[in-house]
């Protein structure tokens, strides 16, 4: 069982069910259609993302942001729940800092400091294509 999530974090979990319902209903209202699910929930996302509390996400194909600072293993966890019903796609979180004209005339920093997400580690992406045809 994950540890109780930060009252912050529980909040941003909770704004995406609508009207109170719970998520596996707000999945189950979108049967039989595919999903897509994007997550970048600070953390939360070893809380929602459980296959085996929500069967749904075995049929839907997740872009996941994954706080590994917050929480550490956590990535290699998610890959776990997912690699029986899904193909795993790691990518890892790069600098922004490329060259955009709106930002050509600052110095050499603004722009890079323009692009930084004052994040206090690297945030790994997965995509997670599910294998169920639909």
């Amino acid at each position: 069982m994950p540890e109780p999530l930060p009252d912050h974090v529980m909040q941003q979990v909770l704004g995406i069910v609508a009207e109170g319902d719970p998520v596996a209903r707000v999945f189950a209202a979108c049967e039989p259609k595919r999903r897509l699910v994007v997550c970048d929930i600070e953390g939360g996302e070893d809380a929602l993302l459980h296959p085996a509390q929500i069967p749904q996400l075995t049929r839907a194909d997740s872009l996941v942001e994954v706080h590994d600072f917050f929480i550490p293993g956590l990535c290699e966890r998610l890959v776990q729940r997912f690699d029986v019903t899904h193909d795993v796609q790691r990518y890892a979180s790069t600098a922004r800092a490329g060259p955009v004209d709106e930002l050509a005339d600052l110095s050499d920093l603004d722009p890079l400091l323009a692009a930084w997400e004052w994040r206090a580690g690297p945030t790994p992406w997965l995509f997670l294509r599910s294998r169920a045809g639909m």
